[in-house]
């Protein structure tokens, strides 16, 4: 998350545009599951590579905080966010989880397309979650 709103103290500059997928859990989905949309978010980040962007996914119901400052959960998972730091701003995806659909959200967003509002709240929320150990 560091990388998302920077800190010029440590030389990191925020990026312009921070994804964050909230992906189900895995549970919900499976590895295979959570391996695809992790797989489209790889792709999607080779794609805008040129672009001042960080990517970044979170699972589902473990970040209560911040689905609450930008609106997910609601309306199912996945859910994709792209926030803008600068202006503590964000922009929510509507439609599949998909490259097509997603590529089509973020062209908007650069060409001011697209619905923004204003994040609730702050990123300072985001708590850190173990991963999970085999047994």
């Amino acid at each position: 998350m560091q990388e998302c709103i920077g800190d010029e103290s440590d030389g990191v500059s925020a990026k312009q545009l921070c994804f964050i997928a909230f992906l189900p859990d895995i549970l919900d989905s499976k590895a295979s599951g959570r391996n695809g949309y992790i797989k489209t978010l790889k792709k999607l980040a080779d794609q805008y590579k040129d672009r001042p962007f960080s990517w970044l996914w979170v699972s589902a119901g473990q970040q209560a905080a911040l689905e609450a400052n930008v609106g997910v959960g609601g309306f199912g998972y996945p859910a994709l966010v792209a926030f803008k730091p600068k202006d503590h701003k964000f922009a929510t995806a509507k439609g599949a989880f998909d490259l097509k659909q997603i590529g089509d959200f973020i062209e908007k967003l650069r060409k001011g397309g697209e619905s923004v509002s204003s994040m609730q709240g702050s990123l300072a929320s985001i708590v850190t979650i173990p991963p999970w150990v085999r047994i």
